[in-house]
């Protein structure tokens, strides 16, 4: 069965989209921030022919890991054979507008969702300040399904082929283990470092932040960097 991932009972206040204003693609930093979210793949299920299916409320589904998206292939292949679908990759960049526009619906692998469920604690120091700064509020507590997790560590930053830097943010919560990790091990010292843990941060407080920082001499701001496992199955090597 292809899921759509229903939220039931009141949210807790949600950051509003960037969005808000009438013609959100026209804005600069709202263009480059997509262009870089692109680099990190989800996948959507088409016909034969390479048109995107929709569900039953007419939403094209973001599946934002490649594990939960070829077991829901699977399924949805035994229920309908006769329509041939099959996975294509869509950038990040191009969803969060689809999702935005109300014409798509993220869905999230359950195992980086129960991970980020598991971190809903106060965020780390480091990223409690920059939400602050971009006028955003701490993380929800409850984590919907519908919301895409995105992890990472603030006090860890990597240079740009132009020489700027970031902050790297990744859609797998065993990616961002791993290079929190790396880091650690290359200077245990970091350790003791005020706010040194990894968070999680729901994926539009993640674009606000990324769109703040667009043209700002402060930072690094955050990029999403493409999940191993995506990488590897658009090489061919995975599974």
């Amino acid at each position: 069965m292809i899921p759509h991932a229903r939220v039931s009972g009141t949210r807790r206040a949600r950051v509003k989209m960037l969005a808000d204003s009438a013609e959100p693609n026209d804005d600069a930093s709202w263009r480059l921030t997509m262009l870089e979210l692109n680099a990190a793949p989800v996948f959507a299920f088409t016909s034969e022919e390479g048109k995107m299916l929709q569900n039953g409320q007419g939403l094209v589904l973001f599946f934002a890991d490649i594990d939960h998206a070829l077991l829901e292939l699977q399924n949805a292949c035994m229920e309908r054979p006769d329509q041939g679908m099959k996975l294509m990759p869509v950038g990040l960049g191009v969803a969060y507008a689809a999702v935005s526009e109300k014409k798509g619906i993220f869905v999230p692998g359950p195992s980086e969702v129960a991970a980020a469920q598991d971190l809903q604690l106060p965020p780390p120091e480091m990223a409690a300040t920059m939400l602050a700064d971009a006028g955003l509020e701490s993380p929800i507590v409850q984590w919907e399904r519908d919301v895409v997790p995105v992890f990472g560590c603030f006090q860890m930053s990597r240079r740009r082929a132009d020489g700027s830097r970031f902050t790297p943010l990744f859609l797998s919560s065993a990616d961002s283990q791993k290079a929190f990790d790396a880091a650690i091990a290359a200077n245990p010292k970091r350790a003791e470092e005020a706010g040194m843990e990894v968070d999680c941060l729901p994926l539009e407080k993640v674009v606000k932040l990324a769109i703040s920082g667009q043209g700002s001499s402060k930072g690094p701001w955050p990029r999403v960097l493409p999940p191993t496992k995506s990488t590897l199955y658009l090489q061919g090597k995975y599974p």
